[in-house]
């Protein structure tokens, strides 16, 4: 079952803020980085509709990247009005590229 794969903790890189993740790595080209809903109303990468994007993705056997924007959770940084969240997106999206995916998909919603 690929949903069975664990999910590794680690921290990215965004600027000099360090934001908490969750990898899962199967095999194949494909990866997803799924984002949360708004860090001020509550949003994290344990959100119900996260973690229902993630089980998805695994069982569709596509590699999810998850992560607490800046300011949230174990994250460092605060809320910076979405210009630091666009960056820490774009620092994900590398990420997982940088794992060996070429062709992810981009999931989130508010």
């Amino acid at each position: 079952m690929r949903n069975a794969v664990k999910e590794r903790s680690l921290f990215l890189e965004s600027g000099e803020i360090r934001l908490e993740a969750l990898f899962a790595e199967l095999q194949g080209a494909r990866g997803a980085v799924i984002t949360h809903p708004h860090p001020l109303y509550g949003g994290d990468m344990h959100n119900s509709v996260v973690e229902a994007a993630v089980s998805a993705y695994r069982e569709s056997g596509i590699s999810t990247l998850r992560f607490n924007f800046q300011g949230v959770g174990r994250s460092g940084g605060a809320f910076d009005q979405g210009l630091g969240e666009r960056a820490n997106v774009l620092s994900a999206v590398k990420s997982m590229s940088d794992s060996g995916r070429d062709k992810i998909d981009l999931v989130g919603y508010s």
